[in-house]
């Protein structure tokens, strides 16, 4: 599962501005991407997270130590990916002919004239590799688990309630008390609603639940399909998304990710043989490496072939795939030639 959402995670980071002029394309990019199927990643990112961490725990002691394991496994890959972005950036500004392909021009020169506590909130809090807020919240998530797995293990409802009222009061939550700490913290606006569904994830695992009896009628995913399907086309057209509406409908969509995943994939070739599982096993290295990687690739191809809207599509579609063919030879590489960095560097998976 984690390597379907890392597909489209980068999927969304395919997106091309030049798109904007063509309805097609525009339309394609927004149904895929963040107005779409694609918004559902990350919060089943957090969902499932909150799921493995809590499984197989048995006591509060068990919890503290797989928090320091996933500190440990977590922080210093966030800190050196981190700093890798911006010696990325040091090569694309400096190495003629390739200052073209650089989306933030001037980064370098950013990080060393203002103060260095701006300079370090942006690269490690903003954070200065993008993609990583996710690493970034689920680091801050880790604070509060022992509390979240008491409350899950001692108050069972309670953590249900708490998780569906973060969910239905979302959008007020966001703008009024939780406001401050986003503005502080530097968390992203989805991140309340994530920490509920890690909440979630939590209570699942700890309770032992088996939700396969109770999320698979037919009628339930038909009905949450044409919603959700129906909503991101409104939203691909280029209508005003309401954000009342947009936890709700995003938690279906997560719903039908995770429903078709284990009707169609879970246990058979597709998910535990061959090819993909040779990519699963470098989810996270691709997760990391792929930006500003990205970039190169996507600006490459329509410095070659133009920005006509047949190739936009064609390499909206097909650049994913050649970033998760670099990333999985560039990972084996590492592993061959200097396996104790490629170990630091995913935190030892």
């Amino acid at each position: 599962m984690y390597t379907v959402l890392i597909v489209m995670v980068v999927y969304i980071h395919s997106y091309y501005l030049e798109a904007q002029q063509y309805n097609v394309a525009l339309f394609l990019q927004n149904f895929t991407g963040t107005k779409g199927v694609g918004r559902t990643a990350n919060y089943l990112f957090f969902c499932i997270s909150g799921y493995l961490f809590a499984r197989n725990i048995k006591n509060i002691n068990d919890v503290w130590t797989k928090m320091k394991k996933r500190w440990c496994t977590l922080l210093l890959p966030y800190l050196l990916w981190n700093l890798i972005f911006v010696l990325w950036y040091v090569v694309l500004e400096n190495v003629p002919g390739v200052s073209g392909f650089n989306n933030s021009s001037g980064i370098v020169e950013k990080y060393w004239e203002q103060p260095i506590l701006e300079s370090l909130y942006d690269l490690f809090i903003a954070p200065a590799a993008f993609q990583l807020w996710f690493l970034r919240d689920l680091l801050v998530m880790l604070v509060f688990t022992p509390i979240l797995w008491w409350i899950a293990k001692r108050q069972w409802m309670v953590s249900l309630i708490m998780a569906l009222c973060s969910t239905i009061f979302y959008p007020w939550l966001i703008y009024f008390w939780l406001g401050i700490i986003i503005a502080v913290v530097g968390l992203v606006f989805i991140s309340p609603i994530c920490y509920a569904l890690g909440a979630t994830g939590q209570l699942i695992a700890v309770q032992k639940w088996d939700i396969e009896d109770y999320y698979r009628p037919k009628w339930a995913i038909a009905v949450s399909s044409i919603i959700f399907v129906g909503y991101a086309v409104y939203l691909a057209l280029g209508n005003k998304s309401f954000i009342i509406y947009e936890v709700p409908v995003n938690l279906l969509g997560l719903y039908l990710l995770w429903s078709f995943y284990d009707m169609f994939a879970r246990g058979r070739c597709f998910a535990n043989r061959g090819l993909w599982k040779y990519i699963c096993g470098y989810s996270f290295f691709i997760y990391c490496f792929h930006e500003p990687a990205f970039n190169i690739i996507k600006k490459l191809a329509l410095t070659i072939y133009g920005t006509s809207e047949k190739v936009l599509i064609f390499f909206y579609l097909i650049n994913p795939w050649i970033m998760v063919a670099i990333a999985v030879i560039t990972a084996k590489m590492l592993q061959r030639m200097t396996p104790r960095i490629y170990k630091t560097l995913t935190g030892g998976r």
